[in-house]
């Protein structure tokens, strides 16, 4: 039975031996596995924040173009209106210039009369 028992005891204690040496294999896997976790998840809050960053700095940027083009297109509004007023003005000043361009045709042919009709009376009087 001694013999029985002091083998058993053998078994026991090298099975105790081999769970133990597993157990501090198995800590010391975790403790790293642990350690890489917490440096990984550093790296991704990190990467995170740097990626916030740039995402408002991006839409800073979007925000500015945007209003950019809002400005521009405010501005092509303006000119267009400038321009179709101009137009409009332009059209006016042409009808002006004709108008006035017969005008001075009447008046060329009055003064021809007058002067005609001066020179009628000039000789009548001689």
């Amino acid at each position: 039975i001694n013999a029985e028992y002091g083998d058993q005891k053998k078994k026991d204690q090298s099975s105790f031996k081999n769970v133990s040496e597993e157990n501090q294999r198995l800590k010391a896997q975790t403790e790293k596995l642990e350690r890489d976790v917490k440096a990984e998840k550093e790296t991704l809050l990190t990467e995170n924040e740097k990626l916030k960053r740039e995402r408002d700095s991006l839409k800073g940027e979007r925000d500015t173009y945007k209003n950019q083009i809002d400005k521009g297109n405010q501005v092509t509004e303006t000119l267009t209106a400038k321009i179709e007023t101009l137009s409009k003005e332009r059209e006016t000043l042409s009808k002006e210039r004709e108008n006035l361009l017969k005008e001075k045709e009447t008046l060329s042919k009055e003064r021809e009369n007058l002067l005609k009709e001066k020179e009628t009376l000039l000789k009548e009087r001689e």
